[in-house]
């Protein structure tokens, strides 16, 4: 047994060092660490919400069954916070774990930018590319920076405005 451990650490650690070394690797890993609380939560809340499905005479069950139905709405909003936003929460940890390695930082009004622009898309109804659009400006605030607290603080309108020809 020692002899196939001394093996995999000679052979197959040094390639497990430099995968483990990759720096989107290293920003998914960083991401489900950090939403590791609110999956858990979620998860949580989501067992209590469900209650008894089932007919039973068991107390316990009744009661669960009874506070799962009294409380649907605040724990369906609960649920709705932290699994069904799960999508949500990886891809913003994955671009900010992954902007802390590259250098590279967005905006901090990014996301509030992408909401807002995706919402004006869809009740405008212009005939346009509209992932093109959302592209467009998640790239034009995307800056290769010394450091994240020299972005400069402007609305980039002009880029959209630009790109729907208005």
């Amino acid at each position: 047994m020692e002899k196939f451990i001394a093996w995999l650490e000679k052979h197959l650690m040094p390639i497990a060092n430099k995968i483990a070394k990759q720096r989107h690797l290293m920003a998914i890993r960083d991401t489900f660490m950090t939403i590791l609380p609110p999956l858990f939560f979620g998860a949580i809340i989501a067992v209590i919400n469900a209650g008894s499905g089932f007919e039973s005479t068991n107390a316990f069950l009744v009661a669960w069954k009874n506070f799962s139905t009294n409380n649907s709405l605040i724990l369906g909003w609960l649920n709705l916070i932290t699994m069904s936003v799960m999508s949500l929460y990886v891809c913003i940890g994955i671009t900010y774990y992954l902007s802390k390695k590259t250098g590279i930082f967005f905006d901090k009004s990014i996301v509030l930018k992408a909401i807002i622009t995706k919402l004006f898309l869809e009740y405008m109804e212009i005939n346009v590319d509209k992932n093109l659009v959302l592209t467009a400006m998640l790239l034009c605030n995307c800056k290769k920076i010394d450091n994240e607290y020299d972005i400069p603080i402007s609305m980039h309108a002009d880029t959209v405005c630009f790109l729907l020809n208005v």
